[in-house]
């Protein structure tokens, strides 16, 4: 996993949310502010829908997608 700071492209993504070094929950991104300072993860089968603010210090971390196509080069 990486720590990613452009949140607002992360609608629709699976990734986790870290505070403090520490894993604070992790599903599926609903809502990104454009700015990134603001983050909803989707409600499930355990959790609510919650908010993360960047300036409350929480990260957020993903894991890096291959590419949908083949990569070539010259």
């Amino acid at each position: 996993m990486r720590e990613t700071e452009s949140w607002a492209r992360l609608v629709g993504a699976f990734v986790e949310i870290r505070q403090n070094h520490r894993s604070v929950r992790s599903g599926i991104v609903e809502h990104a502010m454009p700015d990134s300072s603001l983050l909803w993860l989707a409600a499930d089968a355990i959790n609510q829908r919650a908010m993360f603010a960047a300036a409350d210090n929480y990260e957020v971390w993903v894991h890096p997608r291959p590419l949908a196509a083949p990569v070539r080069f010259g």
